[in-house]
C-alpha cells in the first residue's frame, strides 16, 4: 500500500509497507525517494504535479489498482483511519482522498485467440482494445468513488498513463 499526503501547496509525503518514503514538491517538480533498506535515494522530474487540495483541507492518496477486490481493503484502511493520519485527533480538519491509479497499457493485445505485440496489429484493432481498457479502468475508479462517497469522504481521481517500462520514475 502507498499512500501520500500533503497540504496545498506544500508537499506530500508517501510511506509503503517497505518503509519507503517519497516527497513531491509542487514548485519545484521533484521527486525524491528514500528507503530504509538502503536501496535507493533518486531524484526524479515528476510531470503534471495535482494539486487538490483546498484551504484547510489535508489530501491523503491512495495508490489503488485496476482491480477493486485487491485494493479494497487498503482504502477502507485508510478512509477508517483518515484521523489518525491526518492528526486531527483533537481538531477536526476536512480531508480528501487522492485515488491515484497508474494505468500501464499492454504490450500484448489478444486478437483470434493469441496474444500479439501492440505494434504488430492494426491500429483500428488497438484502439479498440485500448478504449475496452479504458472503460473497464473508468469503472474502477468509479467504483472507488462510491466506496469514498458511502463514508462521506470526498474522493478525487487521478489516473497517470503510463506508456514505458520507467513507471517507477513518477514520470506521469
Amino acid at each position: 500500500m502507498m499512500m501520500f499526503r500533503g497540504s496545498s501547496p506544500a508537499a506530500a509525503a508517501a510511506e509503503n509497507s517497505s518503509t519507503r518514503t517519497w516527497s513531491i514538491s509542487s514548485r519545484g517538480s521533484t521527486v525524491s525517494s528514500s528507503s530504509s533498506s538502503g536501496l535507493s535515494n533518486d531524484h526524479h522530474e515528476l510531470h503534471d504535479v495535482v494539486d487538490v487540495s483546498m484551504e484547510g483541507e489535508e489530501v491523503v492518496g491512495v495508490a489503488v489498482g485496476k482491480e477493486v477486490k485487491e485494493c479494497k481493503a487498503n482504502l477502507m484502511w485508510v478512509l477508517s483511519n483518515m484521523d489518525a493520519i491526518l492528526g486531527n485527533q483533537r481538531k477536526k480538519k476536512k480531508g480528501r482522498v487522492l485515488l491515484l491509479h497508474v494505468h500501464r497499457p499492454a504490450k500484448t493485445i489478444p486478437f483470434m485467440g493469441a496474444n500479439f505485440p501492440a505494434d504488430q496489429l492494426h491500429e483500428s484493432e488497438v484502439a479498440a482494445f485500448r478504449q475496452g481498457e479504458t472503460e473497464a479502468m473508468n469503472r474502477s475508479m468509479a467504483k472507488y468513488r462510491v466506496i469514498c462517497a458511502r463514508v462521506k469522504v470526498p474522493a478525487v481521481c487521478k489516473v497517470a498513463m503510463e506508456d514505458e517500462d520507467d513507471v517507477w520514475r513518477g514520470r506521469f
